[in-house]
């Protein structure tokens, strides 16, 4: 449900981009939206197997993954935004919106999820003690 959210928030702001911006601003939002697509879905997918797998190291490697993806992160913006690469046909300002519009949605919606989690708190087993 969350990506389904995430893709038509993607889409919109690709093409409010468009219509704003044009070409270069439907590239800068869609390439943006892919950029926090990509960010926040590698958590789960790279977190969820790991907890289930060893849940004493999680936090471990939450706390590493998270810091690979600043450093991966970095390193996308350096390209995107370097007017001799990509940063010529990339419109900032789109960029920033969509990232921003994408990220609040995720985290909104990843908030509301979890409320709505029921998750049991004990175990009530079918032994007696």
């Amino acid at each position: 449900m969350v990506v389904l959210i995430q893709l038509a928030v993607a889409g919109v702001c690709t093409g409010v981009a468009a219509l704003l911006r044009g070409a270069d601003g439907a590239l800068g939002a869609a390439v943006g939206a892919a950029v926090a697509i990509a960010f926040f879905a590698s958590t789960h997918a790279v977190l969820g197997p790991m907890t289930r797998m060893a849940p004493g190291l999680s936090m471990l490697v939450a706390v590493m993954f998270f810091a690979t993806k600043m450093l991966g992160l970095l390193a996308v913006l350096v390209v995107l935004l370097d007017p001799d690469l990509l940063g010529a046909h990339v419109d900032e300002p789109s960029l920033g919106a969509s990232v921003l519009a994408v990220a609040l949605t995720v985290t909104v919606a990843r908030v509301v999820a979890h409320r709505r989690n029921r998750q049991l708190l004990y175990d009530l087993s079918e032994s007696p003690r």
